[in-house]
């Protein structure tokens, strides 16, 4: 009963904090690791309890491993255009 409030609640705080970071400018790398990871676990948990429930463990395995690189690889990526970002509001400075 509680994970259905836990994870919405969890989401706008990182949401806040993330809003909040980027009008300070400030270091928000946990935010976007904290929301990708959520936003992942959320739609791998749809997919495998909605639209697959007689998924295979070796099957639901690789999904998972697929999807911890694909996040590993969004949070990269999302750090980068960030960054990208600072700088070119430096730069308008």
């Amino acid at each position: 009963m509680y994970y259905y409030f836990l994870f919405p609640a969890l989401y706008l705080y990182f949401v806040w904090r993330l809003v909040r970071g980027i009008r300070r400018r400030g270091e928000i790398r946990s935010e976007i690791t904290w929301l990708t990871f959520l936003t992942a676990f959320l739609m791998i948990r749809f997919v495998f309890c909605c639209l697959v429930p007689t998924i295979s463990q070796q099957a639901a395995a690789a999904v998972l491993v697929l999807a911890l690189l694909g996040m590993i690889g969004l949070n990269l990526g999302l750090f980068r255009r960030y960054d990208r970002w600072i700088e070119a509001q430096e730069k308008k400075e």
